[in-house]
């Protein structure tokens, strides 16, 4: 059985017409600087969030599905609250019976330029005794050098805004 390639060519040449591209236009000046949004405009969904918090208010979702299949599963000995908007993570890890010796760790996490900044606290509690200890604020950094990659643990004695 033969085939006709006309037939072939000429579909061919009738998909390039119908979709075929639009013409872009450069409405910029040599050396003028665009911004995101005026290259790429903002849409807007149903009810009225941008794309960045649609993926922040998903990322809030799946952090609270994550945290209560975690605390099912560690019975309330670990939890993680995320917060996708404020970019902000909570962890809870409780081991012990805080009687005789129990142990809890509260961390608070910001991401914010290609860094976590860590608060945490540490409760322990011995014989009836209870220590409290709040760490100090630890930059956390990926790095990666000649192809390993790890993290930096930054440990700011002084910080401040100018």
């Amino acid at each position: 059985m033969r085939r006709s390639t006309s037939g072939v060519v000429l579909g061919g040449v009738l998909v390039c017409l119908v979709a075929r591209p639009g013409r872009a236009r450069a409405e910029a000046e040599p050396g003028q600087v665009l911004t995101i949004g005026e290259v790429m405009p903002v849409r807007l969904d149903a009810h009225g969030r941008s794309f960045s918090q649609q993926v922040a208010d998903q990322l809030t979702a799946l952090g609270a599905e994550f945290d209560r299949h975690l605390a099912t599963l560690s019975r309330s000995t670990l939890g993680l609250r995320i917060d996708g908007r404020r970019r902000r993570a909570r962890v809870h890890v409780v081991a012990g019976d805080h009687a005789t010796f129990g142990l809890t760790v509260d961390g608070d996490i910001q991401f914010r330029a290609g860094a976590a900044e860590v608060a945490a606290r540490l409760d322990l509690t011995l014989a009836g005794r209870q220590l409290s200890l709040d760490v100090p604020r630890l930059d956390l950094v990926p790095r990666s050098w000649d192809g390993e990659r790890y993290l930096e643990v930054r440990l700011p004695l002084l910080r401040g805004t100018f």
